[in-house]
């Protein structure tokens, strides 16, 4: 499910802090889904934790790279 679902889900004043809370919980039953990584990102970016979000998008980038025919 999309960040941006989850947040419909929740109470506007603390859905960021949950949701990174959901995220950190998965991180590591999905460490190989760039998708995943993607949402996570956005997470900490709405959060204004900036150079966390850098790191996901980087690792995001670096598994569709590394598996790019998955995407075919």
């Amino acid at each position: 499910m999309t960040y941006g679902k989850l947040t419909k889900l929740l109470s506007k004043e603390r859905s960021n802090y949950y949701l990174a809370k959901y995220y950190d919980y998965l991180k590591d039953k999905c460490s190989d889904e760039v998708l995943f990584w993607l949402q996570y990102a956005i997470c900490m970016m709405m959060n204004k934790n900036y150079d966390q979000a850098d790191v996901y998008f980087s690792t995001a980038y670096s598994l569709a790279t590394s598996n790019c025919a998955r995407f075919y």
